[in-house]
């Protein structure tokens, strides 16, 4: 019996520093019924040359250049394009194991989708690289999910795509958010949630997932962030809801990593490179404390360290002008 196709897409932008290695993780993969998708979200570096280079020796690439829209539009450009029975995806920075593709396929069987380990790599860092690793080898109902929800949340093996495997049948009508530059991964996840029975769990490590220059990126100001933050967190309580699953331990491991979000929407409005005047980041303050989904929660900062706290004081008070101060203060003691 042949083996299933299994599509993999990797969005690339300006991706020449990482993209050999990461390309090359997956045409050297132990499972090699593969197409590699690579889709050209506008790069103006030498990424097309390294691309082209590979695909003329290894007809499984397959090579799709857009004008840079975003790496929603070029996963979706991908799935596409897809002939693969199974989906994988990969960012440009990063890089598979050996056995990664086999291992997710040879637990697909009787699941509908498969998530496996990863280990964060911190490059240019003075930091320890970090492994999220499922617990146990083991497949699940839906049921069993959802009621376990809160933790696959806070050990973050739900937030992202790719140490996952996905079937393409069930991805017909599902796609990334195209208005989202954060956490659209996880709403994807959400939305092929629908879809699925069953889910394994490998309890090994598949996927490297590459982090550098955290602080540049951290320090770049988000238009409309607390709008997209506020978005996930109502889908989240949604597909809660859905699932009738909206437990006491749930709702709290949403309800927690919201206040942290809340915190850095906050500070995101004080970072050098905002463009906005005194006067409107003030009022995106007001916006942000006047908010019900934020008010719904304010209790649970009670229950943090104290710089946490104030800024929860300073939120269910409506103390905007001392929150502005607050979060600048903390943003120069940071720095």
């Amino acid at each position: 019996m042949s083996k299933p196709l299994v599509s993999v897409i990797v969005p690339i932008f300006n991706s020449e520093k990482f993209l050999e290695k990461c390309i090359n993780s997956v045409l050297k993969q132990s499972y090699n019924n593969l197409e590699l998708i690579i889709v050209d979200d506008g790069s103006t570096d030498n990424s097309k040359s390294i691309v082209t280079n590979f695909a003329e020796v290894d007809s499984r690439i397959k090579y799709i250049y857009q004008d840079n829209m975003g790496p929603s539009y070029a996963r979706n450009k991908g799935l596409d394009n897809a002939l693969g029975q199974y989906i994988q995806f990969i960012d440009s920075d990063d890089f598979l194991e050996k056995n990664t593709t086999e291992l997710l396929v040879g637990n697909l069987d009787n699941s509908d989708l498969v998530i496996a380990g990863y280990e964060n790599v911190y490059v240019n860092e003075n930091k320890e690289n970090t492994k999220v690793i499922p617990e146990n080898n083991c497949t699940i109902n839906k049921s069993e999910f959802m009621t376990s929800f809160s933790y696959f949340l806070k050990e973050q093996l739900f937030h992202y795509t790719w140490h996952k495997l996905y079937k393409r049948e069930l991805l017909k009508n599902v796609r990334f958010n195209n208005e989202l530059n954060i956490g659209e991964d996880l709403i994807f996840n959400i939305d092929y949630m629908d879809n699925v029975n069953k889910i394994t769990f490998v309890n090994e490590k598949i996927y490297n997932h590459i982090k550098y220059n955290v602080n540049s990126i951290t320090k770049k100001f988000q238009p409309d962030l607390f709008v997209k933050r506020k978005y996930i967190h109502e889908r989240l309580i949604d597909f809660l809801k859905k699932g009738n699953s909206l437990s006491k331990i749930n709702k709290g491991a949403v309800e927690e990593l919201y206040i942290k979000k809340i915190i850095s929407c906050i500070s995101n409005l004080n970072k050098n490179s905002s463009d906005l005047t005194t006067s409107e980041k003030l009022n995106e303050l007001r916006g942000i404390v006047t908010d019900k989904t934020v008010n719904d929660v304010v209790g649970r900062f009670k229950k943090k360290k104290l710089s946490t706290k104030l800024y929860g004081f300073l939120i269910s008070n409506k103390l905007v002008v001392s929150l502005f101060l607050y979060s600048k203060i903390k943003g120069i003691v940071r720095k």
